[in-house]
Order: C-alpha cells, then sequence, then structure tokens
C-alpha cells in the first residue's frame, strides 16, 4: 500500500510539472503572440504611410506632368502619338531622343537649355514610319515635331 501511495504522490508530482511546464509554455506563447501582434500593427502602420506617400506621390507627378502639358504643347502632342503608336504597336518607332541620352542630373537643366525642344525629337527606324507618326501628329492635330530616321544616318 505504501507502495502504491508513492507511486500516486509520483505520478501526481510527474502531473504537476508537466501541468506548470505547459502554463510556462502557454505564457511564453502569449507573449510571443502579443509580439508579433505589435510588430504586425507597427508593419500595417509603415504599410499605410508608405502606400500615403505614394498617393501623393502620384498625385504630385500627375499635375507636374499637367503642369508642363499646358506650359509646352509639344508634351500634349508626344502623350497623344505615344498612345497612338501603343495602340497601333507601330514597330519602327525608337522612342525620345531624351530617353537615349545619359548625363549628369547637376547639369540637366543646362542640357534642357541649350538643347530645348531638340530633346523631344522622335527617333524611328526609316522613312515610313516618320511618314506615319507624321500623318498620325496630323490627325491628332498636334504641334511641330522633330523625327529623326536612324535609316539615313546609316
Amino acid at each position: 500500500m505504501i507502495a502504491r501511495e508513492k507511486e500516486k504522490n509520483l505520478e501526481s508530482g510527474k502531473a504537476q510539472e508537466m501541468m506548470q511546464g505547459a502554463e510556462r509554455d502557454i505564457g511564453v506563447a502569449r507573449d510571443e503572440k502579443r509580439k508579433v501582434a505589435v510588430q504586425m500593427k507597427e508593419v500595417m502602420f509603415a504599410k499605410n504611410e508608405v502606400e500615403a506617400e505614394i498617393g501623393a506621390l502620384k498625385t504630385k507627378y500627375k499635375s507636374e506632368v499637367e503642369g508642363l502639358e499646358k506650359l509646352e504643347p509639344i508634351f500634349q502632342t508626344l502623350k497623344k502619338l505615344r498612345s497612338m503608336i501603343r495602340e497601333k504597336n507601330i514597330q519602327g518607332y525608337k522612342g525620345l531622343l531624351i530617353d537615349f541620352l545619359d548625363f549628369d542630373p547637376k547639369i540637366s537643366s543646362i542640357v534642357d537649355l541649350a538643347a530645348k525642344s531638340k530633346l523631344f525629337s522622335i527617333i524611328v527606324e526609316d522613312l515610313d514610319t516618320a511618314k506615319e507618326l507624321l500623318s498620325m501628329n496630323a490627325q491628332i492635330k498636334g504641334g511641330v515635331i522633330n523625327i529623326y530616321p536612324l535609316q539615313i544616318i546609316d
């Protein structure tokens, strides 16, 4: 009988130790859960801040572009032409001259002053593409554009 009581006490002690261990584990898990919740809240807050900043930049960029388009009719013409070029999938269109230039941003205003509208000259593969773009420009009643076919350079 004494042996049986000792055995029950041992089992009871082991059970208590297991319960205490489980309670510790649950406590640790709850602490981890709280930490993760705080981190999630911080990440969500940061995400919202970034999204707000992106929205503000998009709005600013859009208003800047619209302002430029009002000041310089060439920008509106080029915007319409690019849209038509994409729609018609014109293969000979290479881009604007400015897209092929690489210079130090510190001197961009000087380059702009020196080259003015020439920076927005259109580069095309051949004369046929140039004629097609001129026709499209006439359709939209666009402003004066400069087109340079690569074919005449070779």
